[in-house]
This record gives structure tokens, C-alpha cells and sequence, in this order.
């Protein structure tokens, strides 16, 4: 009987050991990387610095509603990994079309 109870006192122990409680890094949330505009671009010409990215063509993304963003009092925050995101996006929207001669204007 006392080698039974050994072999599940020796079993628990081991299933504790596994089941360790996480630490504070491990139960720490991943925060989402928010930056300002401005911010946002600086932060990718870092690592990039030939980029062609400017602070106008990421606002008017985000004014487009392109890119979602987070308001708090006056300022715009993006989070960095949905400008990757988007930068990234293989759809190329084409607005020119060619037009051969004069063409009609709706009002």
C-alpha cells in the first residue's frame, strides 16, 4: 500500500512540475506598438531609410480610412504592425485609366 502511495505522491510532483505557474514575463500581454503619425514614419525610415513613405501619404491612409487608428484627444495613433500590414498588401489600385481623346465629365 505505501509503494502505491509513493508512486502517486512521485506522479503529482511531477505533473506540478509541469504545470509550473508561468512567470510575470510569460503571463505579460503583448502590447500593441502605437505610434503617432509623424512617429509611425520616423520609426520605418529606421528601417528603411530609402523609403518613400511620407507623413502626408500615411495621414491621407488613415483619413481613407485605410489604416485603423485610435484617437485620443487630438492625436491619431496607429498601431505600427497595421502599417506593416498594409504596406505590405500586394493590391495595386490602378486610377488612371487611358482615355483616347476628349472625354465626357458628370457633374
Amino acid at each position: 500500500m505505501n509503494d502505491r502511495f509513493a508512486l502517486a505522491l512521485e506522479l503529482l510532483k511531477a505533473l506540478d512540475a509541469d504545470q509550473a505557474a508561468p512567470t510575470p514575463e510569460q503571463r505579460k500581454p503583448e502590447l500593441p506598438r502605437m505610434r503617432t503619425i509623424p512617429a509611425a514614419v520616423a520609426e520605418i525610415r529606421t528601417a528603411d531609410p530609402e523609403t518613400a513613405l511620407t507623413v502626408t501619404a500615411l495621414r491621407r491612409a488613415v483619413k481613407q480610412g485605410k489604416i485603423p487608428f485610435v484617437e485620443i484627444n487630438t492625436k491619431r495613433l496607429v498601431n505600427l504592425a497595421d502599417v506593416y500590414a498594409y504596406m505590405s498588401s500586394s493590391s495595386v489600385s490602378s486610377k488612371a485609366e487611358s482615355v483616347c481623346g476628349i472625354r465626357r465629365v458628370d457633374r
